[in-house]
């Protein structure tokens, strides 16, 4: 009986690692497809464009974000995605204090082929919506 716990207390761990080495693996693979530069092509807060992205290149390179502005400094922040729930989660946490009107927080993300559509704000949004939050809609640099 004694073996019979102490089996079932180690396939329980060896579940949990493994499960959280899929986790992993489904981040590592998330994080692989935003690589590359998205433009943005559309900002809305309440239904209203709003403009202060535009023009902006979102630069993903392995965890690292860089937003360039024309004219402006270039952020660099670092990234944890995570895939599993619906909707994607994105943290974005910046190098250094960032410039005014650059978005950094908790956000949630759909990625479809070529478009990223992003909702970033404390606390994290619940809903790809512009409704008491930014929505951007990014599309991949061809």
């Amino acid at each position: 009986m004694r073996f019979y716990g102490l089996a079932l207390a180690v396939g329980g761990l060896l579940a949990l690692h493994v499960g959280a080495q899929d986790k992993k693996d489904a981040a590592a693979a998330e994080v692989k497809k935003l690589q590359g530069t998205w433009l943005v092509h559309s900002q809305t807060f309440e239904g209203k464009p709003h403009d202060d992205m535009k023009p902006s290149e979102f630069v993903f390179t392995s965890s690292t974000l860089t937003i360039k502005t024309v004219g402006g400094v270039d952020e660099k922040m670092t990234i944890t995605v995570d895939p599993s729930g619906k909707p994607k989660t994105m943290d974005v946490k910046p190098e250094k204090k960032p410039e005014a009107g650059v978005l950094v927080g908790e956000a949630i993300y759909e990625l479809d082929g070529d478009t990223l559509k992003v909702c970033i704000g404390l606390p994290r949004p619940k809903e790809l919506t512009d409704k008491d939050q930014p929505l951007l809609i990014l599309k991949r640099k061809k």
